[in-house]
């Protein structure tokens, strides 16, 4: 992504994307894919949200757009701390579900 400016530029081509339905298709394409990908990695722990791997993408996209307004922080840093975090809530909270009320 690179710094603040190179990551701004990249919004100026995302305008662009969604204004192409075949770009927004594709997109979409990527989308579905990835959430796969991503709910795969849970699939062995109980008590995960049927849509975890959009969660976990909305996430990822979400912390882009939060570091963008304050970038003190190098931005892959940022992401993998903000994932990580994410994570241990998730996984923390489906544990407390599967173990039932106390």
């Amino acid at each position: 992504y690179g710094d603040i400016e190179s990551y701004a530029e990249g919004l100026l081509v995302l305008r662009e994307d969604l204004r192409d339905p075949v770009l927004r298709a594709r997109g979409a394409a990527w989308k579905a894919a990835l959430s796969k990908v991503l709910a795969d990695c849970f699939a062995g722990i109980p008590g995960m949200p049927q849509d975890i791997g959009l969660l976990m993408a909305s996430h990822w996209q979400g912390s882009l757009l939060w570091w963008s307004f304050g970038p003190e922080m190098e931005l892959t840093a940022y992401v993998e701390h903000s994932l990580k975090r994410f994570v241990a809530a998730i996984t923390a909270t489906s544990a407390r579900t599967a173990a039932g009320p106390m």
